[in-house]
């Protein structure tokens, strides 16, 4: 079992109706680090911990699809998604996948209506209800963009290692969270009554991103204007559909 994405024609379960090219959920998780004296700016987050920020994409059965490891702490996801969609990650043509508002819209990425109601602590107890076709994008967006904060949960909560980092060599720091990813395909395919599987595991520091408006504007410009409407495009057609289902 390795870490690799499924191919363009992969089934859609029936609660992604609304959703049905995605194959699931990315976003960068940060792990602990060790890095010299020297390098340890280049690492240090924005929380001032010192920590690789790993992009990770998984599907919503919790397998990891793709990831990307060896950034410093101090990049931005959106920067670390630019890395790999120019070099190794190759999502089937049609497919995508949910990720929050620090990651650029386009053709690869579904994010969230900006300036719109988002994670699920601004809905209140759970009882309000949406009022328009962005809110109700938004809401369920978030409930299935979840899926990757619960990944990264299970492999924290699992491997010590990712939370207090190892002294070996920065190369062989940064080849931990693959090689456990690997572990961690094989453990859930082979037992689905794993009990980290039966938690709720979500980690609560992805729940803000902390991206910047100028960060998301640098990322967003190496985006082309064809791609960044396409992903708008694809966007709209989707809220549209859903709130037609809803009302």
């Amino acid at each position: 079992m390795f870490v690799k994405a499924p191919g363009s024609d992969a089934e859609v379960p029936e609660r992604l109706r609304h959703f049905k090219a995605v194959l699931g959920a990315v976003d960068g998780v940060h792990v602990a680090a060790h890095p010299s004296a020297v390098d340890a700016t280049r690492f240090r987050n924005r929380k001032a911990g010192l920590t690789f920020n790993v992009l990770a994409a998984c599907g919503f059965d919790l397998s990891f699809h793709y990831i990307l490891t060896g950034w410093e702490g101090s990049a931005a996801d959106s920067h670390v998604f630019h890395a790999a969609r120019t070099s190794t990650w190759l999502i089937p043509k049609g497919r995508t996948y949910l990720a929050d508002a620090g990651f650029p819209l386009c053709v690869e990425l579904l994010t969230p209506y900006r300036n719109t109601r988002y994670h699920l602590n601004e809905w209140g107890d759970g009882s309000e209800t949406v009022t328009n076709k962005e809110e109700l994008y938004n809401r369920r967006h978030s409930g299935l963009r979840s899926v990757i904060e619960r990944a990264f949960g299970i492999m924290k909560a699992r491997f010590k290692v990712l939370r207090t980092g190892s002294q070996f060599d920065l190369k062989v720091q940064a080849a931990v969270f693959p090689a456990l990813a690997v572990v961690h395909n094989m453990l859930i395919s082979d037992d689905p009554d794993d009990p980290y599987l039966l938690d709720d595991f979500a980690l609560a520091e992805m729940e803000m991103d902390g991206t910047t408006d100028s960060t998301l504007r640098a990322a967003a410009g190496r985006i082309s204007d064809a791609e960044r409407k396409s992903g708008q495009d694809q966007r709209d057609k989707i809220a549209r559909k859903m709130w037609r289902s809803f009302k």
